[in-house]
C-alpha cells in the first residue's frame, strides 16, 4: 500500500466482487451508462464495454445482459 502512494496519480479501487475481467467490465458499464445518462439524456445510449486482457482475449459486457 505504501508503494502505490508513492505513485503519482494512482487510484487504487477497491470491489465488492472479485476482480475478473468481467467483473471489471460490467463495473465499467454500470459507470459509463449512468454517466452517459446523465450528460446525454436518451440522445446517446451505451451498447457495450469491452475490456482487453491481452490482444486475444477479453470481456464484453453488453446492455441487457447482465
Amino acid at each position: 500500500v505504501a508503494f502505490l502512494r508513492t505513485l503519482p496519480r494512482h487510484k487504487t479501487v477497491t470491489l465488492d466482487t472479485i476482480p475478473t475481467a468481467e467483473n471489471l467490465a460490467i463495473h465499467a458499464f454500470t459507470l459509463l451508462d449512468h454517466a452517459f445518462s446523465e450528460t446525454y439524456g436518451a440522445r446517446l445510449h451505451l451498447e457495450r464495454v469491452r475490456l482487453y486482457e491481452t490482444p486475444n482475449n477479453w470481456a464484453d459486457a453488453v446492455c441487457g445482459q447482465f
